[in-house]
C-alpha cells in the first residue's frame, strides 16, 4: 500500500522556491502572490511536523535537508512533465527530437536530412535550434543533441565527430581587388564576427601570430551562418568552421586565402542520455556517426597541405 503524500500543491510551491531561490520569484512563476506561496509551505511544515527554513534574524533561509529534498522533487516533477508529454504526443512513437544550435543545423544538418528519410522511412526529424544545449535532455523533450563540447551535462554519453577548426574564408571576387597575401593584408580588409562564437576571430589571429584587429572595424552578426553568408557575398573575412563551410569552399563561393587552420580545442560531439534505448534514437546515431565519418574523409582532401595550428592551452586531447 502507497503511503499517503504530502499535498502536490505545497511540493510544487516548495520546488519552485528550490530552484529559484525565493519567494517572490517563485511566486511569479506560479501566478500568485508571495503570501499565497508563503501559505502552501507553512501548511507542507505542519504536514511534515517540521520547519524547513530557517526563520532566525529576520532572514528565511532553507535548511540543508530542505534543499536537497527541493532537488529530489525537481528530479520528480520533471519526470512527470516528461511522462505527460509522452501520453499527450500522439507522434511521440515516431519522432526524434534533436537540438543543436542554427549553424550546425543549417550547414551539417539540413543538406543530410534526405539521406537519413531515405534510409529510415519510418521515423520523423524535429530539429530545434538552442544554444547552449539543455544540460538535461529528456525533461526537455529531446532525445539527443549535436553540439560543441564546452559545457557539463548530466547523465550523457558522447560520441565524437569532427574537430572544430577555424580558418579565414571570403569570397574570390573581394581578392580581385585586394588581395590577401598575408596575415597583415587582413588589416585592409572587414572582419565578419558572430556574437555566438566572439572568440573565434581572436583564436585564430593568436595561432597565426597576428596582433588582435579590433572587432569595431568589423561587421558583427548574431550567428555564424550569416557570418558565412555575407562571406559568401563578398561583405568581408569571416573565420569559417572549416566543416561547416567545406561545400561552400569546393563550390568556389569562398576561398581560403591563408591556409592556416586553427584548432581551438573543442569537437563537435552528438550525445545521448545513457539509459536511452529507443530504436529510433540507435538508429539516428548510427546514422550521423557514418555521415560524420564520410564527412573527415571529405573534408581530409579539402585542409590537405593546410597548415594546423593548436591554440596554447587548449583543451587536451580527446578520445575518438
Amino acid at each position: 500500500m502507497r503511503r499517503r503524500v504530502p499535498p502536490l500543491n505545497s511540493l510544487r510551491q516548495l520546488e519552485v522556491v528550490g530552484r529559484l531561490g525565493n519567494f517572490t520569484r517563485a511566486a511569479e512563476e506560479m501566478c500568485v502572490t508571495p503570501g499565497a506561496v508563503s501559505r502552501q509551505i507553512r501548511m507542507l511544515e505542519e504536514y511534515l511536523g517540521m520547519e524547513l527554513f530557517d526563520r532566525t534574524a529576520g532572514k528565511l533561509e532553507m535548511s540543508e535537508r530542505c534543499a536537497e529534498y527541493a532537488r529530489d522533487l525537481s528530479h520528480i516533477f520533471d519526470q512527470i512533465e516528461t511522462a505527460t508529454h509522452k501520453l499527450t504526443n500522439k507522434d511521440r512513437d515516431s519522432q526524434i527530437n534533436i537540438c543543436c544550435s542554427m549553424t550546425l543545423t543549417l550547414r551539417w544538418m539540413v543538406p543530410r536530412l534526405q539521406r537519413f528519410h531515405a534510409a529510415y522511412p519510418q521515423w520523423n526529424i524535429c530539429l530545434s535550434a538552442e544554444t547552449p544545449v539543455p544540460r538535461v535532455l529528456r525533461s526537455n523533450n529531446l532525445d539527443a543533441a549535436l553540439r560543441l563540447d564546452d559545457q557539463e551535462m548530466d547523465g550523457i554519453v558522447s560520441y565524437w565527430l569532427f574537430s572544430n577548426e577555424l580558418i579565414p574564408v571570403c569570397s574570390p571576387r573581394l581578392l580581385e581587388s585586394n588581395p590577401i597575401n598575408s596575415v597583415a593584408d587582413l588589416a585592409n580588409h572587414k572582419l565578419l564576427h558572430s556574437s555566438a562564437r566572439p572568440t573565434h576571430w581572436p583564436d585564430w589571429l593568436q595561432v597565426a601570430g597576428a596582433r588582435p584587429i579590433p572587432q569595431q572595424d568589423g561587421v558583427t552578426f548574431a550567428s555564424s551562418s550569416l557570418a558565412y553568408q555575407a562571406a559568401v557575398e563578398g561583405v568581408g573575412v569571416a573565420a569559417g568552421q572549416i566543416s561547416l563551410v567545406m561545400e561552400d569552399i569546393q563550390a568556389g563561393r569562398l576561398v581560403t586565402p591563408i591556409p592556416i587552420l586553427c584548432d581551438d580545442g573543442f569537437d563537435y560531439e552528438l550525445v545521448l542520455e545513457e539509459d536511452n534505448r529507443d530504436r529510433k534514437v540507435a538508429d539516428f546515431a548510427q546514422w550521423v556517426q557514418a555521415e560524420a565519418e564520410a564527412h573527415n574523409a571529405e573534408l581530409a582532401t579539402v585542409i590537405a597541405g593546410m597548415e594546423r595550428r593548436s591554440i596554447e592551452g587548449a583543451g587536451q586531447a580527446r578520445e575518438r
